[in-house]
């Protein structure tokens, strides 16, 4: 076997220009891990539930897990043939050995931390392998785990990706548009809603919303990011999708995208082509807002009658979107006539700028919640959780469950009653609401795996966000797996983890990591 040369990709990641596989800089099991990666990011979301949205998770989630499984064991194959032919170090690169960088380790001790609390755990360990409810439970774990590990050690970034991203989100958003419209080309005879509660082949609306919190991010930043011709297929996915998001008003997806929008600003406004991108970016997502205010909805079981009515919120925003684009055409004139020169000001001051900006606007969006009276059920209840208090009714029923939370993490701090396990805990409490997940990835974790989990958790995460903050400047590609994967914090802080949402997440994060890694070992060898 000859040979791998990582170079070549390392520097197309420093110098902006990853393009699609390099296959002469790729071995064997570089490209099994590639088409894992493409096939959970562009085939697996498409998957429809094999009874209609009833079973629709359970679909999604064997999917994935015999998927993932064969991956697994494919990989276990070929490192030991690898050892045993006496080739291992012919899978080593250039700079040598392949070390566990601190996020591997993390995760490795989390799932560890985790094995342990389901031994430990005083319910059946076939519950907690399998989980209660719709969980996963300690197999999930272990799946996700895995998938982080061998694409953290084996999985290229290619700008296939994302434009996989964007040819799945066309796909979904026709689908779901259509049916908004009142057409049932999804499971006719079945679960095909009138009130639009389940979309797509992903289902229901929170899982939607999960989704969108990956994607739609994924798919602005790849517009902006990319060089290839192909990022023009991400403006129609995102805008169909954006507006599926405004059309669900699912609060969590709002949030989710806002926080998206925080993190990769600074990064989108270093060049003037970026700028001007980033513009039409915003102005589409005026036009999609003016036809969203527009449009009314009547539903009945039998029929739908749609109302168009053009009102002032939607002139302001379709003026809005004539001086974005306007100014993005402007930009675009000035980057070709100047050839592409940069900026007057390093991109390193635009960055510190943008933050400290976002920061005072964060600042003076938290006073004015603190001091909000108003009438909106979501502003208020922010503003009662900023000043210490939860009611009960918070988030449609999550202040009472994540108060049982507390009492639960109290009972069993250090081990927590194992993975899965959630359900069976808070069944007492299901009086007036049923509630099989937390609502909070972090609390559930905390209830189930207890409190070193947690923090194991939390420390794998913040050492993956610090180690791609560091390197994103030198690395545009990260910025679009990085805002998707806030995204989706975001979103588990208010939903949950569950396998229609999560693999997308842990292909990514294994992806980062592994980009984080080459542009490190690149920058060492110079």
């Amino acid at each position: 076997m000859k040979k791998a040369t990582k170079q070549p990709v390392k520097e197309a990641f420093l110098n902006g220009d990853a393009g699609l596989l390099r296959r002469s800089a790729c071995t064997y099991w570089e490209k099994l891990s590639h088409w894992y990666a493409l096939a959970l990011l562009a085939i697996f979301p498409l998957i429809p539930g094999v009874h209609g949205y009833i079973n629709i998770t359970d679909t999604k989630y064997d999917t994935f897990k015999w998927v993932t499984v064969v991956f697994v064991i494919v990989c276990g194959l070929i490192w030991a043939g690898l050892y045993l032919e006496k080739k291992l170090l012919r899978a080593r690169t250039a700079e040598g050995k392949q070390r566990l960088t601190l996020s591997q380790i993390l995760l490795l001790a989390y799932m560890v931390w985790s094995i342990l609390s389901g031994i430990l755990s005083s319910y059946p360990f076939v519950d907690v392998w399998r989980g209660q409810g719709r969980s996963e439970g300690l197999l999930g774990i272990l799946l996700y785990g895995s998938v982080f590990l061998l694409l953290s050690f084996w999985g290229e970034y290619s700008d296939r990706f994302p434009i996989a991203l964007a040819a799945m989100a066309l796909v979904q958003g026709v689908m779901m548009l259509l049916q908004i419209g009142g057409a049932s080309i999804l499971y006719p005879d079945g679960m095909n809603y009138a009130n639009t509660q389940f979309l797509g082949t992903i289902g229901n609306v929170d899982c939607v919303s999960g989704i969108i919190s990956i994607v739609v991010p994924a798919l602005a930043c790849g517009f902006v990011l990319l060089t290839t011709k192909w990022r023009y297929l991400c403006l129609p996915a995102f805008a169909m999708l954006l507006y599926v998001q405004f059309f669900t008003d699912v609060d969590t997806g709002k949030i989710a995208l806002a926080a998206a929008l925080v993190i990769a600003l600074p990064f989108l406004l270093t060049q003037r082509r970026h700028i001007a991108d980033t513009l039409v970016i915003g102005g589409i997502t005026a036009v999609v807002f003016a036809v969203h205010s527009c449009l009314t909805f009547t539903r009945t079981v039998e029929e739908t009658s749609v109302t168009f009515a053009v009102g002032k919120e939607a002139w302001i925003m379709l003026a809005g979107t004539v001086v974005l684009l306007a100014a993005a055409a402007l930009l675009h004139w000035r980057d070709n006539k100047l050839q592409g020169a940069a900026l007057p000001v390093t991109a390193k001051t635009i960055r510190c700028i943008v933050a400290a900006a976002e920061a005072v606007v964060i600042v003076a969006a938290l006073v004015f919640l603190y001091c909000y009276s108003g009438g909106n059920r979501l502003l208020m209840e922010i503003s009662q959780m900023l000043h210490g208090q939860l009611s009960d009714s918070a988030g449609t029923g999550r202040g009472v469950v994540w108060k049982n939370c507390i009492t639960f993490i109290r009972e069993t701090p250090i081990i927590g009653s194992g993975p899965g396990t959630f359900a069976a805990r808070h069944e007492p409490f299901n009086t007036t609401q049923f509630f099989d997940f937390a609502h909070n990835d972090f609390l559930e974790i905390g209830v189930c795996q207890g409190l070193v989990g947690l923090a194991l958790y939390v420390a794998f995460l913040v050492s993956l966000a610090v180690r791609t903050l560091r390197v994103a400047p030198r690395c545009p590609q990260l910025v679009i797996f990085g805002s998707a994967a806030v995204g989706y914090l975001v979103y588990t802080f208010f939903v949950f983890s569950i396998g229609i949402v999560s693999p997308l997440f842990w292909v990514m994060a294994g992806i980062m990591d592994k980009m984080v890694r080459q542009v490190q070992e690149t920058e060492k060898s110079k």
